[in-house]
């Protein structure tokens, strides 16, 4: 999902803002400047992308942030069963 996606759902619901994120952006500190992902078949205006390997970008950054998001949320999983104050 992109920002626009996100920013498109919060107008439907205003309060899916706690449960809804752009998949880069999920449990960081601080977000990030841009964490939208590549679109490996258009660019940011809708023309088609003509990067040479669009999809190994997209594949590349899938790779880097699945594993740390299922970790996050490994964690709070762990921390809920546990009774931890945080949650």
């Amino acid at each position: 999902m992109e920002r626009k996606h996100h920013d498109f759902i919060l107008k439907l619901d205003p309060t899916a803002g706690n449960r809804t994120f752009v998949l880069r952006d999920f449990g960081v500190a601080v977000p990030l400047e841009n964490p939208d992902f590549p679109d490996p078949t258009y660019d940011s205006k809708g023309r088609k992308n003509k990067e040479l390997n669009p999809y190994d970008m997209f594949i590349e950054l899938l790779i880097e942030e699945v594993p740390r998001i299922f970790e996050l949320l490994r964690e709070r999983v762990v921390n809920y069963q546990m009774g931890s104050e945080d949650d």
